[in-house]
């Protein structure tokens, strides 16, 4: 599980994923079983659009693109895309 599906602090924060989804499918692993014990946050986890979990998955096949999403320990998926900034008319 070392080096598949890396994700920098900066790809983190850029797709809009949980703090704990920094590092690889293996360090995701240590953070879930880190936090094993503790009580989930209030309100739970918040959802994610489907459009984060695209690029950590692009590429793998299917057995590796799951491991990388069970390892983002996701709450559930937004079906509607990311927000997007506006165009404007000029």
């Amino acid at each position: 599980m070392r080096g598949l599906g890396p994700l920098t602090a900066d790809d983190v924060r850029r797709l809009g994923l949980p703090e704990g989804a920094v590092g690889d499918a293996y360090d995701r692993l240590l953070h879930l079983l880190d936090d094993v014990d503790e009580p989930a946050p209030p309100g739970g986890r918040r959802a994610v659009p489907v459009d984060a979990v695209v690029d950590p998955v692009v590429g793998l096949d299917l057995a590796a693109a799951r491991l990388v999403l069970a390892g983002l320990d996701l709450g559930t998926l937004s079906a509607a895309p990311a927000p997007r900034p506006e165009a404007t008319r000029g």
